[in-house]
């Protein structure tokens, strides 16, 4: 397991959130963009998230999934950079620093079905027991493969 510790600034869209102490309970995915599925779930209006970024007069920056716990609230936590995620619409391809101040923005995402993430992002994040586990319990402290995936 992981701690890391997460801090979104406000902005006029969004409160933005205090430091954050989070532990990762697995590994972590990083793209572009994450797609997520049927986003009305999880009262979306879009699928599409990118990080956004204060840095270099702020812009786009990378997502990231992991599954994770702060003590409140436990599922695959999604971020994205010191401004939070940005929502894009699905026709929107190219994306720059002028769309920030227009895009639906959230500090952090709490997914807790990992059936709203694509699959290429649950075969990285999805936490399973281990084979031959009857009782189903996770052991993802146990496991040194969860520590050395998540690569800080």
């Amino acid at each position: 397991m992981t701690t890391v510790c997460l801090h979104v600034k406000p902005t006029a869209f969004d409160p933005g959130i205090g430091l954050m102490s989070v532990t990762l309970l697995g590994p972590r995915w990083t793209g572009k963009r994450l797609s997520l599925l049927r986003p009305s779930e999880l009262g979306l209006d879009h699928g599409d998230l990118v990080g956004w970024s204060d840095f270099y007069g702020g812009g786009p920056c990378h997502v990231n999934v992991a599954c994770a716990s702060d003590g409140r609230n436990s599922g695959y936590l999604v971020w994205g950079g010191t401004l939070g995620l940005r929502l894009v619409p699905e026709h929107v391809v190219e994306i720059d620093r002028q769309l920030g101040d227009i895009l639906d923005s959230r500090s952090v995402l709490w997914v807790k079905d990992a059936a709203n993430l694509p699959p290429e992002v649950r075969q990285v994040v999805e936490i399973r027991p281990p084979a031959g586990d009857a009782e189903g319990s996770r052991h993802a402290g146990n496991s040194q493969e969860f520590v050395a995936a998540a690569d800080w």
